[in-house]
Parts: C-alpha cells; sequence; structure tokens
C-alpha cells in the first residue's frame, strides 16, 4: 500500500532530475500523480517536509563553512539571533542548552575574511566567549529522516575521505541555476519550467546542469529537507566527545555507522574545549538519545563527551550561494 511514510522516503532519497518529476515519482510508487501531488503539497504545507530543493557542496562553489558557537547574555540571546540569520551564508542558527548558547553555521566564499565577517554578526560578543569550529573531517551527513520517529531503513554510506579537488568554475549561466535549484520546488506538473524561466534558460539546460552538478560532486543531492521534529525526532542532542587523536579516524567511521547520528564531524579544540568529534543524535525523547549516545560510548569507548540540545531553530535554509547580499569575497 502506497502511503505518506512511502512517498517521505522516495521525495528524499529518489527524487528525479526530470521535467514532470511528480509523475516519474507516481510510476516508481505505483500511485496517481495526481495523489503524489496532494500528499507533497500536503507535506509541504503541513511543515513536515520544509523544501524539495537542491543541496550544494561549499567547497565545491569555492566557499568555506565554519561552525560558530558564541556565548550571548540570555537577555540578548533572541536580538543577537535574529541580527546573525539576517546573514545570507548562514544556513543554521540554534540556541543550546549549554554555557555556549548561541551556535550558526556561516558559508562564505574563500576569499572573504571570516574572523572579520563573524565580529560583525557578533559586535558586542567577546571574541574570548566564541569557539571558531571548522570540519577538519566529515565521516557523515545524510539528514534523512522516516515518519513516525522510526529510523530511516535505507542508509547511506560515509562520504570518502578525498584529497584536495578542483574547484568548479561557475560560468554566469552556472550562477543562475545554482540560484535557482536552490529554490523551493513548485508543486505543479511541469516544475521545473518555473525554476527554468526564473533563471532565463531552457527547461532542459536546467536539468542537464543538475544531472552534471550531481555527477560532478558539485551538487551533494536534490530532494526534500524535512522537519524532523515534526515527524516524531524532538530531541536532538549535538554529542561533542573528546577522542584521542589516533582513534579519531576510526571512531569517527563507527558513529557515522549509527542510524540515529545524521552529521559526523572532527573539529578543532580550544583551551577548556577539548571536544574534537561531534555527532548530531537524534531521538524521540532527551532519554532516547541519551540511551543512544551510552551505546556509543561504550561501543568507540569514549568516556568524555557533552549532549548540547537545541532548544530553538532560529533559521534553518539553504545557503543563498551567488544571491544578492552575499559577501563576493
Amino acid at each position: 500500500m502506497v502511503d505518506d511514510q512511502a512517498l517521505l522516503k522516495v521525495v528524499q532519497y529518489h527524487f528525479p532530475l526530470t521535467p514532470q518529476p511528480y509523475v516519474a515519482l507516481a510510476e516508481r510508487l505505483g500511485a496517481h500523480p495526481a495523489w503524489v501531488m496532494e500528499r507533497t503539497q500536503y507535506l509541504l504545507d503541513g511543515g513536515t517536509v520544509r523544501a524539495i530543493r537542491a543541496i550544494f557542496e561549499a567547497r565545491r562553489l569555492s566557499h568555506r563553512s565554519v561552525l560558530v558557537a558564541a556565548h550571548v547574555p540570555e537577555p540578548r540571546l533572541v536580538a543577537v539571533a535574529d541580527h546573525v540569520s539576517s546573514h545570507p551564508g548562514v544556513s543554521h542558527n540554534y540556541a543550546r542548552r549549554h554555557y555556549y548558547n548561541l551556535w550558526f553555521t556561516l558559508t562564505v566564499p574563500e576569499s572573504t575574511d571570516m574572523g572579520r565577517t563573524i565580529s560583525e554578526l557578533l559586535p558586542d560578543v567577546d571574541a574570548a566567549q566564541t569557539l571558531l569550529l571548522p570540519a577538519l573531517r566529515t565521516f557523515k551527513i545524510d539528514a534523512r529522516f522516516a515518519l513516525g520517529g522510526d529510523l530511516p531503513d535505507v542508509q547511506v554510506a560515509a562520504p570518502p575521505q578525498r584529497g584536495p579537488q578542483t574547484p568548479f568554475e561557475p560560468t554566469a549561466a552556472d550562477r543562475r541555476a545554482i540560484c535557482a535549484l536552490t529554490r523551493p520546488l513548485p508543486v505543479v506538473d511541469w516544475p521545473f519550467a518555473l525554476l527554468a524561466e526564473g533563471a532565463g534558460m531552457t527547461p532542459e539546460d536546467l536539468l542537464d546542469r543538475a544531472r552534471a552538478y550531481l555527477d560532478q560532486g558539485v551538487m551533494r543531492r536534490y530532494g526534500a529537507v524535512v522537519n524532523h521534529r515534526q515527524i516524531g525526532f524532538r530531541a536532538n542532542g549535538m554529542t561533542c566527545w573528546v577522542v584521542p587523536l589516533q582513534r579519531v579516524e576510526k571512531v569517527g567511521h563507527l558513529f557515522a555507522g549509527f542510524p540515529a547520528v545524521s552529521h559526523c564531524y572532527e573539529r578543532p579544540t580550544y583551551p577548556g574545549w577539548p571536544y574534537n568529534l561531534f555527532t548530531m543524535v537524534h531521538g524521540a525523547t532527551e532519554d532516547e538519545v541519551e540511551d543512544l549516545v551510552r551505546q556509543m560510548a561504550q561501543a568507540g569507548q569514549i568516556e568524555d563527551y557533552v549532549i548540547l540540545y537545541s532548544i530553538r531553530e532560529f533559521k534553518k535554509e539553504p545557503v543563498s550561494f551567488f544571491a544578492p547580499g552575499m559577501p563576493t569575497g
């Protein structure tokens, strides 16, 4: 029987880059296109699916990202967070239950002065009260979920560790296409035609570029971005681990294999901040997350860790590559 669970899986993992994707989805599911479009719109309207769009690799577009943690006095937290969120390069921005209570991800062109940008975002926050935590190694990125708080039964291997890659040099047409593909896909018969019109190109050209971006590793994936809280994953613990340097690779791959882990990174340490491996662990409750983390700790033989729960989401949007207002370096 075809249901929302099956639909949610295919729009996350198998979204077709074809002129009529909802017809192709219907054929895959054995359903009627009208049903697929109706239920997709329902999932979007209800907030279960945030958007259907492309996710690009910042490094391939000559951009770099950093996770920033800051201690902000509680009375000023919302105002500071709103200012941070106004930057088009800020994709994620959360309040977490910790001394470092504001955490955001900033992506800018490689030639941009990252320190200066962060100072402008946090003008009244002492630099000694901030941590700059770029990813040194990535063991897993897979923020896809199943309905009802169940873990997805489709698993994606951890990304291979690669050496330096040749940056992708986008043409003016590529820039328009990347901006278009980052926009939410509408639920209409010919949705890519609308995106292509906004980019000043034909639907065929836009789709050819999209498939090429996937093949080249410029685009990580195209599909639905799910609001995991809406489908039962209400507790989200960013777990920070102290792992001996000689064991980081082994433990990183081990933790990446846990279905409850959506992200796993190695990050730098600082005096007073010894945590070098970060995992996002998702569960229905904090008790469930803590049980999962204990299982991970036992499997990895790691005793020193801290769980930082997100308590408020200020922003979660795609990076606005090449959009007006984005620094050009």
